[in-house]
């Protein structure tokens, strides 16, 4: 019996655990889920940037860190992937852990941004959420982003009647709008 094979690079590996995380994300799957997929990402593109000698200022690297501090911080941000992923430490099947699920949105954001920096394209998915955040946290994207340009160009109605969608109805709003723009750009598909 032949087993499938597949070859990919780390940065689309990186890509597709972004993704999955963020459909899992919009579609209020499992946090933990959501947060050893972003993680794992984030892990890929970190390893990427420090063997290229430019790290940027991102979660491990973060120059607001002090370096004699650096990996008790940095130790402290991976414990939840970390416990998620290996029981070699701890081994006892009844340990727990207290973890913030809202810090998976920092892993999510700086992947997205890693793999734009490497020139990967938007994804639909990775669209969709720089939607979500230019209508619930537009502040914490740059002025010339474009997606934030076509959310403030929306009437108030409009981004008030958005932002009141559930995720994975947005989700789904986003990716049903960019079907319908991509067969209006290929005449041979009908829209």
């Amino acid at each position: 019996m032949a087993y499938k094979r597949i070859t990919i690079s780390k940065l689309e590996a990186a890509r597709r655990q972004l993704d999955c995380a963020l459909e899992l994300w919009f579609r209020d799957g499992d946090d933990v889920s959501i947060h050893t997929l972003a993680s794992a990402a984030y892990q890929i593109v970190h390893d990427i940037n420090t063997a290229s000698g430019s790290p940027r200022d991102l979660i491990y690297d973060t120059f607001w860190i002090k370096e004699e501090h650096r990996r008790e911080f940095v130790n402290a941000v991976k414990k939840p992937a970390n416990f998620f992923k290996h029981a070699d430490h701890d081994p006892d099947p009844n340990g727990s852990i207290e973890f913030a699920p809202e810090m998976s949105m920092a892993f999510l954001m700086c992947v997205f941004e890693e793999l734009r920096q490497h020139g990967e394209r938007l994804t639909r998915v990775q669209t969709a959420f720089l939607f979500w955040l230019a209508l619930h946290n537009p502040r914490v994207l740059k002025p010339t982003n474009v997606v934030l340009k076509i959310v403030n160009d929306l009437s108030s109605a409009k981004q008030s009647s958005m932002r009141s969608l559930p995720r994975a109805d947005l989700l789904r709003a986003i990716l049903e709008t960019d079907t319908k723009v991509q067969r209006s750009r290929n005449p041979r598909i009908p829209v």
